[in-house]
């Protein structure tokens, strides 16, 4: 399997980033690298994450990086979706 980012999820990625290196450049790029490094563990362990509650559909995923859910999709290859705050609404 293959991990796919797509346009909005990048941008998100970016938009973290940014926001974390106000305080701190290196805090920002070991948030991301720790965010990228259980991205790519999906590779491997697609089922891990947990179904996210508000579609209740098996093919669509999350898995939390506090403060961040990371929302992906599991069909031939893993889309990752979006990137969230928990603390924003969903839908």
């Amino acid at each position: 399997m293959q991990i796919k980012f797509t346009k909005l999820a990048q941008e998100k990625l970016v938009s973290i980033h940014a926001y974390i290196s106000q305080d701190s450049i290196t805090y920002a790029d070991r948030f991301i690298d720790r965010i990228l490094i259980r991205i790519k563990e999906l590779e491997s362990f697609s089922n891990s994450g947990r179904i996210v509650p508000e579609l209740n559909n098996e093919k669509i995923r999350e898995i939390i990086i506090k403060p961040y859910r990371v929302i992906y999709l599991i069909e031939e290859d893993i889309s990752i979706l979006n990137i969230i705050h928990s603390k924003q609404n969903f839908l």
